[in-house]
């Protein structure tokens, strides 16, 4: 049984996520890949990332978790512009970008 629906604004102003609770209040995130990273996620979409709604809160480790992604193939993790370790809690709305380790020369 659905109770409610509701509309969160994000933070920086770039759009909104809309949730639909059981009761309780789902937070909202929206998550972006980059490069091989994409690979876990096929079909993908860059533009618009992926969208998760979820009960409480969740560390960064658990997410990478929930994804399917490997830990060990992610170097950073920026929430809503901001460098952020793996034992991070996300609480709220955020937008979280995720990136492999990167090599050049």
């Amino acid at each position: 049984m659905i109770i409610g629906k509701v509309r969160l604004a994000s933070l920086d102003g770039c759009g909104s996520f809309e949730s639909v609770f059981f009761g309780n209040m789902l937070m909202a995130l929206k998550v972006f890949l980059s490069s091989t990273l994409r690979k876990y996620h096929p079909g993908y979409e860059p533009s618009t990332g992926i969208d998760l709604h979820l009960e409480g809160d969740i560390s960064v480790a658990a997410l990478l978790r929930n994804l399917k992604i490997p830990q060990k193939r992610v170097k950073i993790v920026m929430v809503d512009g901001v460098s952020t370790p793996f034992d991070h809690r996300l609480k709220g709305n955020k937008r979280v970008a995720l990136f492999p380790p990167m090599g050049g020369g």
